[in-house]
């Protein structure tokens, strides 16, 4: 792709500072726009047409004044005036006799609407009297479409500028601010669609939006000049479930902060929005000229040794200043000396690490949080995928309870015990990667929540919520799109998201389809689910169902599990199990709830596995999983049950996090300032785990990819009795 500078840019160069100062000193007779012209003129400034960029230039003149970069000449008044659309002074008539499905509407097309067509009056009038929106202005580059059809007209719908900055579609294409400066004006924004209120017509509105971006590319690119690759949206979910823009092949991609365009002050007026996104080249990133998102390899074994892994791990964090990346590396290197004790511990007495540790936790700066200092770790986990054939992005959410610490303020609510005394801390939330070896790749999301409200009064209000990402479970949702996402970064990496129960979520599915099955869901059963074509439930049908083949499969030991104040799990030894397994596709409908009664059934495949002749002393095995991956083979049966078993794996990781790092010990004195250091304490455990594991794994590495050269000699002394002789314990 041909890279262009902004104009901003070039006026900021020295040479275009240059030309700029040369011309007001010969022409201070100019205005502003004689200025701007000759200043595109001077230094070629012209959009992809060949038309000089007066408007551009013109702002970007004015923002280097305001900077006291230079000085203009004085703008000239001007009337003030408000913007209003010209509308056609009377009601669009309505159509007539329109069909009921959209096969049977006569002559349905698109009608271009020009800016001084007569047309344009008709799609303002529409838009301003019939649509949610009304007589907002569109922004930059704008396309307009009536829909006519033998019936009359039927709605209408708007392309223009692409959001600055929107977190979800940023995340989903994974580019660079750099890489988005560049490339963001290859993306537009479907800025209005409107279906007539008295139009009721089945699948009229998929049908409008797949002959819609059918047109957009050669229209845009013969009116300005400029391909468009990607198409963005956002949908009110309070009023539209976007089941036609998921009939259209559109992918949902997260939400927006419910901030405006013009949101500076983060108001949140605009209400939270669904990103949806459809891709008009697939092969975007490719013209873009990063096709795997600029992603570099990294082995498993790269950076762990004690002197590099914290600046590997978190160097580039964005925390508004250089210095505070300093001191979060260096606070990051002392606790992974000492993942089991304070910080004070940590750095052995140091008063001036001391001191920035506390000065780092209790700093200001809101741009110190979880999600900034966890996101170089996430990037680099993203390398360590891009050296694999396939891994497994596994979820789960742990409690840390800090009910001993009263005066430390935002905790929640995590439970009760058995005497109903409320448990106060926070719940984490993660994804984990592992590889097909079990070893631990890094981790991919991480967020923390706490809730008010006992668990049964929460449970009530969430039911009635209308969308998950109202709910405490949508995170499962933000964090499978995060997945998602990086696997987009990532072609050719095979990718299975795994969780237990608490993720069967219809809204879950409903994304991983959506995203056509990018990364497939492998999610054990919770809920015993209505099906499409038959009266009975899903789980009763299963059990009436003969078994397909017997697999015999060894079940770990379950450590015995200690919970405060609730009973004690005991713990069960390993046993090899003879499971008897069946598999079908199932057609599940949607929850009968209000506002979901109308949604869609999906397709998902069902596996179903009991154990036979359990042992008198064992709970006999019930595994009931749902995929989105096709099952049509014993085959693949049986590798959604021992893909399943790396779920554990996560709860090892928590174990680690909790037990080896003990972070429910932390005496920090808010929710900002614990999330803080959890955040730095999760990459540590990963680290301690990561280690335990490739040691386990590939007991042949050599031992100075762990350990300095004075700490593996210490420890050969330790152990052989002798001088080393060489660099392998």
């Amino acid at each position: 792709m041909e890279e262009r500078d902004t104009v901003k840019q070039v006026l900021s160069s020295e040479h275009g500072m240059g030309v700029v100062r040369r011309l007001l000193e010969e022409r201070a007779d100019w205005g502003r726009v004689s200025l701007a012209t000759a200043v595109c003129q001077e230094l070629s400034l012209k959009d992809w047409r060949g038309a000089a960029q007066l408007a551009g230039c013109l702002k970007a003149l004015r923002e280097l004044e305001a900077k006291e970069v230079l000085r203009l000449p004085a703008a000239r008044a001007r009337e003030s005036r408000s913007w209003t659309p010209r509308r056609l002074g009377r009601p669009v008539e309505e159509p007539k006799q329109v069909p009921e499905r959209v096969e049977a509407i006569g002559a349905l097309e698109l009608l271009e609407v020009g800016r001084a067509d007569a047309s344009m009056r008709i799609w303002n009038e529409l838009i301003s009297s019939e649509h949610d929106l009304h007589s907002c202005r569109l922004v930059g580059r704008q396309l307009r479409y009536l829909i006519r059809s033998e019936h009359g007209w039927l709605g209408a719908l708007a392309f223009g500028s692409a959001a600055l900055k929107l977190r979800a579609r940023d995340e989903r294409i994974g580019w660079s601010p750099e890489q988005r400066r560049r490339g963001l004006e290859r993306v537009v924004n479907l800025s209005r669609l409107l279906i007539r209120p008295s139009v009721h017509c089945q699948n009229l509105a998929s049908r409008v939006l797949s002959v819609a971006l059918r047109r957009l590319p050669d229209d845009f690119e013969r009116i300005y000049g400029l391909r468009p690759w990607l198409v963005e949206t956002f949908v009110n979910p309070q009023r539209y479930p976007g089941t036609s823009f998921r009939a259209a092949n559109w992918v949902e991609v997260g939400t927006t902060q419910g901030r405006g365009r013009n949101d500076r002050q983060g108001l949140v007026e605009q209400g939270i929005k669904v990103v949806y996104l459809y891709e008009l080249e697939p092969d975007f990133r490719r013209l873009w000229g990063w096709s795997d998102g600029g992603i570099e390899p990294l082995g498993l074994d790269a950076g762990l040794q004690e002197d590099e892994w914290a600046a590997q791990e978190f160097g580039g964090a964005d925390l508004g200043d250089p210095r505070r990346v300093q001191r979060l590396i260096r606070i990051a290197s002392d606790q992974g000396t000492c993942p089991d004790g304070s910080y004070l511990s940590a750095a052995d007495g140091n008063g001036g690490a001391i001191h920035g540790y506390y000065r780092f936790m209790e700093s200001p700066e809101e741009r110190i949080d979880m999600e900034r200092i966890l996101a170089p770790h996430i990037e680099q986990t993203k390398r360590r995928m891009r050296g694999l054939c396939r891994v497994y992005a596994i979820q789960d959410t742990t409690e840390l309870d800090f009910s001993t610490r009263a005066d430390t303020t935002g905790l929640g609510v995590i439970g009760a015990n058995q005497t109903s005394t409320k448990s106060r801390g926070l719940n984490l939330h993660t994804t984990l990667v592992v590889d097909r070896s079990g070893a631990t790749v890094g981790i991919l999301s991480g967020e923390s929540f706490a809730s008010g409200e006992a668990p049964a009064t929460r449970k009530v209000k969430n039911r009635n919520a209308s969308r998950i990402e109202e709910k405490e479970s949508g995170r499962w949702l933000r964090a499978y799109q995060r997945t998602v996402a990086a696997a987009e970064q990532l072609p050719g990496l095979d990718m299975i998201a795994i969780m237990d129960r608490e993720a069967d979520i219809y809204e879950l599915f409903q994304a991983a389809l959506g995203s056509k099955n990018r990364v497939p869901l492998l999610i054990r059963l919770q809920h015993n689910r209505r099906l499409q074509d038959s009266e009975l439930k899903l789980v009763d049908q299963l059990r009436q169902a003969a078994p397909d083949f017997e697999i015999q499969m060894r079940i770990p030991r379950q450590r015995t599990r200690y919970k405060k104040g609730k009973k004690v799990r005991s713990g069960k030894p390993a046993r090899l199990a003879t499971l008897a397994v069946h598999y079908e596709p199932v057609q599940i409908r949607a929850p009968q709830v209000a506002a979901k009664k109308d949604w869609p059934s999906l397709k998902l495949w069902v596996v179903r596995a009991v154990e036979v002749n359990a042992p008198a002393e064992a709970e006999p095995i019930e595994w009931i999983l749902l995929t989105t991956r096709p099952v049509t083979t014993s085959k693949q049966a049986r590798q959604c049950l021992v893909v399943y078993r790396y779920r554990w794996r996560i709860e090892d990781y928590h174990r680690v996090l909790k037990s080896g790092c003990r972070v429910e010990k932390l005496q920090l004195t808010s929710r900002k300032r614990l999330e803080r250091a959890l955040a730095i304490a999760m990459v540590v455990a990963w680290r301690v785990m990561h280690l335990t594991l490739l040691g386990r794994k590939a007991p042949n590495l050599p031992c100075d990819v762990f350990f300095e050269s004075a700490e593996w000699q210490v420890l050969s002394l330790a152990i052989k009795k002798k001088c080393p002789a060489n660099r392998r314990a």
